[in-house]
């Protein structure tokens, strides 16, 4: 085999970095990846986002979250869907707005995908949202969130045609609060929100001594204990 010469070569690994750059930067920076991503025409937002998120009581609850996140982004908010420069609709597999939103998208909503998974299809005007649970919607708005950029009159949703679903069924992260301050309910509640925005599903508060034991009461120093009357909060509101 013939050798190249060293300045061909450079050349040759340089093109191919650019191409690969190139390639990295058609897609935004989500966070996680989705695991299928094709690049779609941007939607700008104009009239506000609206979503259309039918009578189930979880996917309501996820619609409120994404808009609430939004407009204190100063992404503006369409009232009604008549007024709405986007409208987002939420759709369960099986239903006739999921067949003809998977048809559009030449998609397939496949059995590895029914836990928590979903495919987010943008058009002109439409974003559709296509999952089997309640866990896929919410995860499906949560990257929506990050494909909203701007805000105002400059406010956009970068076009994208996903199949996305988690590659793990369990996605945590234990915190210590055995050593340090302890971080107020408010913080926790906040840190959830946080941790759902990215699809991390487990979140494992760490405690020695600064539980407040009832048959311990002596165990944890004042000013730095976390009560069971906290904690029931805190798991009823993750």
């Amino acid at each position: 085999m013939p050798a190249f010469p060293r300045p061909l070569v450079v050349a040759l690994l340089l093109v191919a970095t650019a191409a690969t750059l190139r390639a990295q930067s058609a897609a935004p920076a989500l966070i996680p990846l989705p695991r299928e991503f094709t690049a779609q025409p941007d939607q700008p937002v104009r009239g506000g986002l609206f979503v259309v998120a039918g009578d189930d009581v979880e996917d309501r609850f996820a619609a409120d979250d994404f808009l609430g996140a939004l407009g204190a982004r100063g992404v503006p908010i369409a009232r009604t869907a008549a007024a709405a420069g986007v409208q987002v609709h939420l759709h369960r597999v099986g239903s006739a707005g999921a067949s003809r939103a998977l048809a559009r998208g030449a998609l397939a909503f496949d059995s590895t995908m029914r836990s928590e998974g979903y495919v987010l299809l943008s058009g002109e005007g439409v974003v559709d949202i296509v999952a089997a649970s309640d866990g896929g919607v919410f995860y499906a708005l949560q990257t929506l969130k990050q494909l909203v950029s701007g805000s105002e009159g400059d406010a956009r949703v970068s076009g994208a045609k996903i199949r996305d679903w988690p590659a793990m069924r369990w996605r945590g992260l234990h915190d210590d609060y055995s050593r340090g301050p302890i971080p107020t309910v408010e913080f926790q509640k906040r840190l959830i929100r946080q941790l759902a925005a990215y699809k991390i599903n487990v979140y494992s508060p760490y405690f020695e001594h600064t539980f407040d034991y009832a048959a311990y009461p002596l165990a944890a120093p004042p000013g730095g204990r976390v009560s069971a009357a906290e904690m029931r909060d805190l798991v009823a509101y993750a």
